[in-house]
């Protein structure tokens, strides 16, 4: 066959994409194929008896035999892994060059002579045809709302079944059925429905919708069928998904909700969540334990009950006890500004080492408020300043812890990495 071109681009490797391949294979040096998922890599070979026979494959068993005779051409190549993106096309858009591509490493272009799409209800090349100035191409649909359920099933020993039974759909009576031999001993159930009907979601309401058309043995072996695979799925997973997204899910709703000025149903349990966090967060201004085990529940890598832990309700307890006393003692009006400071880890205020005409070793401190966590140093003296006696007027640690507490909070502070700076 003549040569038309140098490389042809198929988009999508389902069933329509691998054999839209083998067409210009024959016509140019180089095809693609370009799919987004990672196709398996195998399955299960069967040797066939008879080529007149009619076999019924499984879909994955299907679509990888036809990939692997697609493989086998030389001069076609899987890519799968990869986005589709825009076309792309000549600076004077009277041709299609070809098609931007993403993946992991990164975006890039291919070029082509031919784009083929094959992605199904996925396409994107309308648009992409649109964007570039050319229209859309015209779309002829017939909505027909096919709906259709399938069950697997092992038959009872020893009845009588043909290899196939279809019944198809008919003028009044939009809907049909489909029971073959699948593969294991298996046997796939299917009930189908159009013009806006749907058939039951259950095993049993599917065997009664199909008891009006159906033969009398085929109704009798479905009744006797053993269900297979997971009859409730998706009830289990919601079951188990219902913990962990509730526990974000609260999480999210109950910051919101601790303002007065955001509307909204506050139930007991968020009520008394808000009133808890918010000793938790008073507690965590002078106790690092707490510091540290907030963070880790607050961003889901515990799980909140982890705040209710014995040991540490004790520290909150004790913690907002301490607060409240410290807070009474204050003079009028400081105890509104609310500004405390934590010890960083592994930081103690030591004193530090001093020498004549040596700058002291600095130790950062954490800030905590409501608002986030930074990282102050006192005001140290400079380089060479000496006191009286020959020493830096760097202070002793007491010195600077208090000149600590008389930092004020600013706005925009950020989180502070807790590490002791020399």
């Amino acid at each position: 066959m003549d040569k038309i071109g140098d490389h042809a681009i198929v988009l999508g490797a389902s069933v329509g994409g691998l054999l839209a391949a083998r067409a210009p294979a024959e016509s140019y040096d180089a095809v693609t194929v370009v799919e987004r998922d990672v196709l398996p890599s195998g399955a299960e070979n069967r040797r066939f008896r008879d080529r007149r026979a009619t076999y019924v494959p499984s879909r994955p068993l299907l679509e990888h035999h036809v990939r692997r005779r697609v493989r086998a051409i030389p001069n076609i190549t899987l890519l799968d892994g990869h986005n589709v993106g825009d076309l792309t096309a000549t600076p004077d858009r009277r041709r299609v060059t070809g098609v931007q591509m993403g993946s992991r490493d990164g975006v890039r272009i291919m070029t082509a002579d031919l784009v083929v799409d094959a992605m199904g209800r996925g396409a994107r090349t309308p648009a992409g045809l649109e964007k570039l100035g050319y229209g859309r191409p015209v779309e002829e649909q017939v909505v027909v709302h096919v709906v259709y359920r399938s069950r697997l099933l092992r038959l009872a020993p020893g009845i009588p079944m043909e290899k196939m039974v279809l019944i198809g759909v008919v003028p009044g009576r939009p809907a049909g059925m489909a029971l073959f031999g699948y593969k294991n001993d298996m046997w796939l159930f299917t009930v189908a429905a159009r013009a806006g009907r749907e058939p039951p979601p259950s095993l049993g309401g599917m065997i009664f919708a199909v008891e009006a058309y159906a033969p009398d043995h085929v109704v009798a072996a479905l009744r006797t069928a053993e269900p297979l695979g997971e009859d409730d799925l998706s009830r289990r997973f919601f079951r188990a998904a219902k913990k962990p997204i509730g526990a974000a899910w609260q999480f999210a709703i109950g910051s919101d909700l601790a303002l007065p000025e955001v509307e909204g149903p506050r139930s007991v349990q968020t009520r008394l969540g808000n009133a808890y966090v918010a000793r938790v967060l008073a507690a965590a201004e002078n106790d690092p334990v707490v510091v540290d085990r907030f963070p880790r529940v607050s961003r889901l890598m515990d799980p909140p009950g982890h705040l209710m832990h014995p040991a540490l309700v004790g520290r909150v307890c004790v913690g907002n006890l301490r607060r409240h006393r410290r807070i009474a003692g204050m003079p009028a009006g400081a105890a509104d500004r609310r500004t405390t400071f934590v010890p960083a880890h592994r930081c103690r205020g030591r004193r530090p080492r001093r020498s004549h005409g040596r700058r002291p070793r600095r130790h950062r401190r954490h800030v905590l408020r409501p608002c986030g966590l930074r990282t102050a140093r006192p005001a140290l003296a400079r380089r060479g300043t000496l006191d009286q006696s020959g020493r830096g007027t760097a202070g002793t640690a007491d010195e600077r812890i208090a000149e600590l507490r008389a930092l004020p909070i600013r706005d925009g502070d950020r989180l502070g990495t807790g590490a002791a700076d020399g």
